[in-house]
């Protein structure tokens, strides 16, 4: 049985079935695979990290 494939977007967990294989450069065997993100979830990636930028966290601010 194939587990779900996930990508951490927005600090939420997103499902995806797109996957990478994961090879060894010198044998070319597959090792691994790894989620791959689509266009839909590059975007929501771009959309959080502009969102991160444009308010920041708490944590930055000085501490007296």
């Amino acid at each position: 049985m194939t587990q779900p494939r996930k990508l951490l977007l927005a600090g939420k967990w997103t499902e995806t079935s797109d996957v990478l294989a994961v090879r060894n450069p010198f044998t070319g065997a597959r090792v691994a695979e790894v989620s791959r993100a689509g266009t839909k979830e590059a975007g929501e990636a771009v959309a959080a990290a502009v969102r991160a930028f444009a308010e920041p966290p708490a944590r930055r601010r000085a501490v007296a």
